[in-house]
């Protein structure tokens, strides 16, 4: 039931604009999806649905592929708390972090989508983070020092 709902709500956002979970509610319901406000409420976090202002006034439902992404706090913030050091080498970067805080730190980094990172490697105490070239290593490394040191 969870992913035909979830499925339905995705199909409503991407047809219309939707205002309120409220009005989502009565889309489900429409389509003979039962489900209450904090089922739905759940569902938009975990589909990483947010409202946004739109122009003229009010608001919509927009998904995650529809808006430009926006660096998470706490991604970001769980970073810099397991960080010790960064280091680059060739198109790769070396982060190491506290003891057992680097699947945390990778999957923060993971949540950021940043561009450069092709994707990240986790130990205990390191995250091996690959980008393309020795200039995105040195873009992420930097942004990295630039996280940890502040």
């Amino acid at each position: 039931m969870k992913t035909r709902r979830q499925s339905a709500i995705r199909a409503i956002l991407s047809e219309r604009r939707v205002a309120s979970q409220q009005e989502l509610l009565r889309q489900l319901s429409d389509k003979g999806i039962p489900a209450t406000q904090a089922t739905v409420s759940r569902d938009l976090k975990e589909l990483q649905i947010t409202r946004v202002p739109v122009d003229g006034g009010g608001y919509r439902y927009i998904q995650q592929e529809d808006r430009p992404y926006l660096p998470s706090d706490r991604a970001v913030r769980a970073v810099r708390d397991c960080y010790a050091s960064v280091t680059p080498a060739e198109n790769l970067v070396v982060l190491k972090t506290l003891r057992g805080s680097a699947p945390a730190a990778g999957e923060a980094l993971d949540s950021l989508r940043w561009p450069e990172i092709v994707g990240t490697v986790a130990g205990d105490d390191t995250v091996l983070i690959v980008t393309s070239d020795r200039q995105q290593a040195r873009a992420v490394c930097d942004r990295l020092k630039e996280i940890g040191e502040s």
